[in-house]
């Protein structure tokens, strides 16, 4: 099983070395294809860079399989972008995802997301749960969510109709097949890249939610998730008109159910995986 990881980056210096680290730290029976794609960086991520692609050329301990490490560095369209390119770079996979320079994956990850897979064939991609940490160092645990394949499909979850609920990118991991079905992501996107791949994602397949924290996501100033207006903006300039009529509607629909009969009866169930301890197995369930 091989893990095609892209980080993108620019001016991350204060944070690339965590993030990084918890990529290659990973243990399991797996291997990592990492690649951080730089846009141009003049803060000393470059150098940073440069010192782990030397470190992980030496003797540098491996708890997987084996790691293979690139990165990059040129200026670029914006996040999307790179992300784009980081993935042409790492070339194919089983199971992809690309997390940012300022946050960071759990231990124990990738094996947890590798054991679902391989269990389930016909789980196509997954979400753990996230913790939230801030640059005090303080760390929150989130509960885990489900996100009904209808939902996804019709845009719902974007930060208007429910303003606390949306698919974590960071805890995010789908297998390489559904990425080249739905043809990647859209390089030209500055803002709604995730919003806009999840919703072709969900043509194919369904979400299914992992109970497991998978990843810890870094909220500081200056984020380009910190600004809605914008991301709201580039949203309504790529819908249709029809697509804002179904948005809405489903999200009525969605918001109206009161009970999980009512969810389910509406079409909005899901599926998640949850550990059940006295067979110290992982269990897939359907709920609402």
């Amino acid at each position: 099983m091989r893990f095609c990881i892209v980080t993108p980056c620019r001016n991350a210096a204060a944070f690339i070395d965590e993030t990084i680290f918890s990529v290659i730290s990973q243990a399991g029976p797996f291997g990592i294809r990492y690649h951080v794609q730089d846009g141009g960086s003049t803060d000393g991520t470059v150098e940073k860079l440069d010192g782990w692609r030397r470190l992980l050329n030496s003797e540098f301990p491996r708890c997987c399989e084996g790691i293979e490490f690139s990165y990059a560095s040129e200026p670029d369209r914006g996040m999307y972008h790179a992300i784009d390119r980081g993935f042409r770079a790492c070339g194919t996979g089983d199971i992809l995802a690309w997390i940012n320079a300022d946050d960071r994956y759990m231990p124990s990850g990738f094996a947890v997301v590798g054991q679902v897979l391989e269990r389930w064939p016909d789980i196509h991609w997954v979400a753990g749960r996230i913790s939230i940490i801030t640059e005090a160092g303080f760390q929150k645990h989130l509960s885990a969510r489900l996100f009904p394949q209808k939902a996804i499909r019709a845009g719902v979850f974007d930060l208007r109709h429910f303003p606390r609920l949306a698919i974590a990118q960071d805890s995010t991991f789908w297998r390489g097949r559904l990425w080249d079905v739905a043809g990647g992501v859209n390089a030209d996107l500055r803002l709604i890249g995730d919003y806009d791949v999840w919703r072709r994602f969900s043509e194919h397949a369904d979400l299914v939610t992992i109970d497991a924290t998978l990843s810890s996501f870094r909220q500081r100033p200056g984020q380009l998730s910190e600004g809605l207006s914008a991301y709201h903006a580039e949203m309504d300039q790529r819908l249709t008109e029809l697509d804002k009529l179904t948005c809405d509607r489903v999200a009525a629909e969605y918001q109206a159910c009161r009970t999980e009969q009512e969810r389910v009866a509406a079409g909005f169930s899901a599926r998640a995986v949850v550990f059940d301890p006295l067979a110290m197995s992982w269990k897939l369930v359907t709920a609402a």
